[in-house]
């Protein structure tokens, strides 16, 4: 499974203790993850360190913030070995002394450790092992020998103790609390003076990032400068700003957006993506270019900017209540097809002729060449009954109308053509419709022995006519 936590540490060359074996490594850790976590952080003493020379500075089990940092500081507090000196001279015949061992650590002189942190909702699995830290002690000074005591200091001893004793009385029977500084905004080792010049005891809490402070300047102490006094000796836990770790920016050109998109976020970096026309050899959903390139370095959380190409799309114009020729250039002159509907009934404030609506609206997209219904407005007429009239006299009335001849369901031939009469209609007589629609018409179906016998869903011209001369054109109808 994937490791929640990375760490990295500015340790990466042998620590050297100072004279009293302290030394000091910041470890810097990351949540990976796009979600909260708690981590738990402990050090682990390796090959001969002692595992109570370690301490982790402030709390060990922090939340961290999706894609969050914050820094551990582990201190290194080593006995220095000292070797005895050698014994001074002795009367003849007297017995040397026994060999005096070496005070502190083991006789090796390089140590090392690391920082291990694991999440507090799965810490047997989920955990990580930080780098190894070496730290080197000095190298073991030799004591000098004794010299004899001289019996003339215990006059300024005793001098000193009076003295001593004075003061003590002094600041014993002076008021014991003392006030707390302001040390924000000082480096960290400028608050430790303050604070222990005030007679005060600084610790190191913990390491947050802010941006807000340059790396190293205190942001924050607890107890605050306007507290009540306190007593001598009391901690004053300090938060001091980290240094940001920058993130590389991966190439993500050439990848297929979502494919980008989850690569970046799982760099904890932020995605904006903006459109280009579909070029020849790309494919649609294709990152273009990106900004930051891949390979610059970001702080965490800074946002890419992606190009993604996309199929052309055209915005469709709004020709509602133009005139249909003008409507039908304006769609043509954008790259699509205008398609010509039957008319419908239209509302007042629309002219006979001119589009009532259209499909898809104005200001939708659709590809290149796409259809555009548009329907056209209609002044209102009412269908005459044409049951029980011949075609012929059907179509004479419905043209007076202004309106068409539809289907005509049932038989005709040449013995009926002109003979034949309707018996149902669609819309039904005095239904108020459009100018221009057509009326469905039914006539008996039936065939008479030995003769051809033709069936029709719509007239076909030619045909009808050779039987009834009288039949107008358009009266355009199709032989089943």
């Amino acid at each position: 499974m994937a490791k929640t936590f990375t760490i990295t540490t500015t340790a990466t060359d042998t620590l050297k203790t100072n004279d009293k074996g302290h030394a000091e490594a910041v470890f810097t850790v990351t949540n990976t993850t796009a979600r909260p976590v708690r981590g738990m952080a402990r050090v682990r003493a390796l090959e001969s360190t002692k595992q109570d020379w370690l301490r982790i500075t402030g709390e060990s089990e922090r939340d961290f913030a999706p894609g969050a940092t914050l820094q551990f500081v582990v201190t290194f507090d080593a006995p220095v070995a000292t070797t005895a000196p050698p014994a001074g001279p002795k009367p003849a015949g007297s017995q040397p002394p026994a060999a005096t061992p070496a005070t502190g650590p083991a006789a090796a002189d390089k140590y090392s450790f690391r920082l291990d942190v694991a999440s507090a909702t799965n810490p047997d699995e989920d955990f990580t092992e930080g780098p190894v830290v070496k730290v080197e002690l000095p190298v073991a000074k030799v004591a000098p020998p004794p010299k004899p005591f001289p019996k003339w200091i215990f006059i300024p001893i005793a001098a000193v103790l009076l003295i001593g004793i004075a003061v003590g009385l002094f600041f014993a029977l002076r008021k014991k609390d003392v006030a707390i500084p302001n040390v924000i905004g000082m480096t960290l080792d400028n608050a430790k003076s303050a604070l222990t010049n005030a007679k005060l005891t600084p610790v190191e809490k913990e390491v947050q990032i802010t941006e807000k402070a340059p790396p190293g300047q205190v942001i924050d102490q607890d107890p605050k400068a306007d507290s009540s006094p306190v007593p001598k000796g009391t901690e004053v836990k300090l938060i001091t700003e980290g240094e940001v770790p920058m993130v590389e920016v991966e190439d993500v050109t050439k990848r297929l957006v979502n494919d980008a998109r989850e690569r970046l976020k799982a760099q904890g970096l932020s995605v904006v993506e903006k459109s280009t026309d579909l070029a020849a050899g790309l494919q649609p959903d294709q990152v273009v270019s990106q900004d930051p390139a891949g390979g610059k370095k970001v702080k965490p959380g800074s946002t890419v900017e992606l190009v993604v190409a996309v199929q052309k799309q055209i915005v469709v114009p709004d020709v509602v209540f133009k005139p249909f020729n003008v409507a039908a250039q304006q769609i043509t002159a954008a790259g699509l097809t205008p398609v010509k509907k039957e008319p419908e009934l239209a509302p007042n404030n629309v002219a006979p002729g001119n589009v009532t609506r259209q499909n898809p609206a104005a200001g939708e997209k659709a590809p290149p060449g796409s259809p555009v219904d548009l329907f056209i407005a209609a002044q209102p007429t009412t269908v005459p009954d044409v049951r029980g009239k011949k075609i012929a006299e059907a179509q004479i009335l419905l043209q007076n109308q202004g309106l068409e001849m539809g289907l005509v369901s049932g038989t005709v031939n040449q013995s009926n053509a002109t003979l034949v009469t309707i018996t149902s209609q669609d819309p039904a007589a005095n239904t108020s419709v459009a100018r221009g629609a057509r009326v469905n018409v039914s006539v008996p179906f039936l065939c008479i022995p030995f003769r051809p016998c033709l069936r029709f869903e719509a007239i076909d011209v030619g045909t009808i006519r050779k039987m009834d001369p009288t039949i107008r054109q358009p009266l355009i109808m199709k032989k089943q």
